[in-house]
């Protein structure tokens, strides 16, 4: 098992991997108020990946976590980026999603995200927290 670990590692995790594993431990705090050493994430294909997490704090009314990306093999100017998500309860049922510092905004149609947003995927924000219930939703800022 060690050996295919290893295999698997060397691929790395994308950018929204890193993202999304940072916001699922921000939330995790949020909610159980525990620190979580790593999360679990699904990929596109279906394998999920364990992820580490460097740090969970509180930021005010936000709680916060921070993950590193690793490239494994793949050129990226990003690899050992730190990855940061904070996320708050909010009032209604939706969940809102905001960029920050080094978060691009779409400026070309043909995204699943609309131009002038930020160039973030809805779809990992769904699967995030499927129990907040109706009453409660999150604000998910980088």
């Amino acid at each position: 098992m060690a050996a295919v670990m290893n295999t698997l590692r060397r691929f790395g995790i994308t950018t929204g991997a890193a993202a999304a594993a940072a916001a699922k431990a921000a939330v995790v705090f949020l909610l159980t108020n525990e620190r979580p050493g790593a999360v679990v994430v699904p990929t596109p294909i279906g394998l999920r990946i364990e992820v580490p997490v460097e740090g969970v704090w509180r930021d005010g009314e936000y709680s916060c976590a921070e993950v590193r990306k690793f490239s494994g093999d793949n050129p990226d100017v990003l690899d050992g980026a730190v990855i940061r998500a904070c996320v708050r309860v909010v009032e209604g049922t939706e969940v809102r999603v905001f960029g920050g510092r080094g978060v691009g905004v779409v400026t070309r149609s043909g995204l699943r995200v609309g131009v002038g947003e930020w160039a973030i995927s809805r779809r990992r924000g769904v699967w995030l927290c499927p129990r907040l219930g109706r009453s409660r939703a999150l604000v998910w800022r980088s």
